[in-house]
């Protein structure tokens, strides 16, 4: 049998990214997206803070994020010492609550290629997500908010 040519082996390359595509679920659909907002509440002060973030992947029910300085962002602190936020697709839009966690290897591998796949910038950012530390968003149980007045 013959070697297939190139075309035939992208086609199959393609072919293969697609059965891996992301599984169905609440952050999927915000892929399309430039960013996001989301809300965490301050360690500190007990306050709501609200910050627009991109880059973002989401998978299924969990929404990836890097951060450049990592567990130095205030936001991070937040999120973590709390171990959960809210988000949305708007800043007034309805939020859903969300856990929040480090990822580790070799989950943060597939993180960083869904936040690849995401962005279509160039070498800084790519080679920003590869250093970013990241972070993963999953739905709760209880997943419909109310926004604050």
């Amino acid at each position: 049998m013959p070697e297939p040519s190139l075309r035939e082996r992208l086609g199959a390359a393609v072919a293969a990214r697609s059965a891996e595509a992301a599984p169905a679920g609440r952050f999927s659909e915000w892929n399309s997206r430039s960013g996001i907002f989301f809300w965490t509440t301050g360690r500190k002060t007990g306050r709501a803070h609200m910050k627009e973030f991109g880059p973002f992947a989401g998978r299924g029910d969990t929404l990836y994020l890097a951060e450049e300085i990592g567990k130095r962002a205030d936001w991070v602190r937040n999120a973590l010492h709390n171990g959960r936020a809210e988000v949305a697709p708007t800043a007034s839009g309805p939020r859903l609550a969300v856990t929040c966690r480090v990822v580790e290897e070799p989950e943060a591998s597939l993180a960083r290629r869904a936040l690849h796949e995401c962005i279509s910038y160039g070498t800084f950012e790519q080679d920003f997500i590869n250093s970013a530390l990241i972070l993963a968003f999953e739905v709760t149980a209880t997943a419909e908010c109310e926004a604050d007045a």
